[in-house]
């Protein structure tokens, strides 16, 4: 069975013990964590999958993409590339797609600093699975 496994890497801006009118959260997909998943598997073209190989004796072969990118005081994003620093080679039509699918996606709803709206950058995996049927 083909699928995409989706993982996302929360970054905090600061602990806890905040008082209600210094409100600070990191940006985030509307809907969350649970949000940014369903929209992935209901987005991302799994065709880019065979151009995932399964080596010789298993069952499954996988990929992360590390996707950089920044939601402005608006929640767009801007300056998005991929920064893949695992030493697996990741196929470029994978990597164009996690790129498509991000750059296609809703507005983030923006970081919050001190009650403001602020400039935030973000790193999002996004892990690829190749799994024989």
């Amino acid at each position: 069975m083909r699928k995409i496994v989706l993982m996302m890497m929360a970054v905090l801006l600061v602990g806890t013990g905040l008082k209600a009118q210094d409100s600070t959260r990191e940006a985030m997909f509307p809907g969350g964590s649970l949000g940014w998943k369903t929209y992935l598997e209901k987005n991302l073209n799994t065709s880019v999958l065979d151009y995932i190989t399964i080596p010789k004796g298993k069952k499954s072969a996988k990929v992360k993409v590390f996707m950089e990118f920044w939601v402005d005081k608006e929640g767009n994003i801007d300056s998005l590339r991929a920064d893949n620093i695992s030493s697996v080679t990741v196929n470029e039509k994978v990597v164009a797609e996690a790129i498509r699918v991000i750059k296609e996606g809703p507005k983030w709803i923006p970081a919050i600093f001190h009650g403001n709206p602020v400039r935030y950058k973000t790193r999002q995996p996004i892990t690829f699975v190749n799994s024989k049927d």
